[in-house]
């Protein structure tokens, strides 16, 4: 039915997916920094709420909002990591999609091991 993905937040693999998958991906990741619901994600992909929630997660290996968080985090390593963008933590997070800086530095740590003060010296260093 679906290859399953356990990569997280890339759509380079979803060609393999079915086509309402692709379409709420596709959704996730243009609108990543907005409020995205369930509700719309499903209604993106032409799905009752709990059956896109079923396939999702058997099709790409992580729950819709897991995937959305992925999104998020994938954009504020992006940032962090970027000399040019000298942002304070607190715009990347809002940047990012998250409520608040605590949120953000929740999910990064919990992503990446480190804060993301400490990511951002790093990477920094390695350029």
């Amino acid at each position: 039915m679906c290859e399953q993905s356990q990569q997280g937040p890339d759509s380079s693999h979803l060609g393999s997916q079915p086509c309402p998958i692709r379409r709420a991906v596709g959704l996730i990741e243009a609108n990543f920094a907005a409020k995205l619901s369930r509700e719309e994600m499903a209604r993106a992909a032409g799905l009752s709420v709990s059956y896109f929630s079923k396939l999702f997660t058997h099709c790409i290996g992580l729950s819709p909002h897991q995937y959305l968080v992925r999104c998020r985090l994938r954009h504020g390593e992006r940032l962090l990591a970027t000399p040019e963008e000298n942002l304070p933590i607190v715009d990347v997070a809002a940047e990012a999609g998250f409520a608040d800086q605590a949120h953000f530095c929740r999910h990064f740590r919990r992503a990446y091991g480190v804060s993301p003060l400490a990511f951002r010296r790093t990477a920094r260093r390695r350029i």
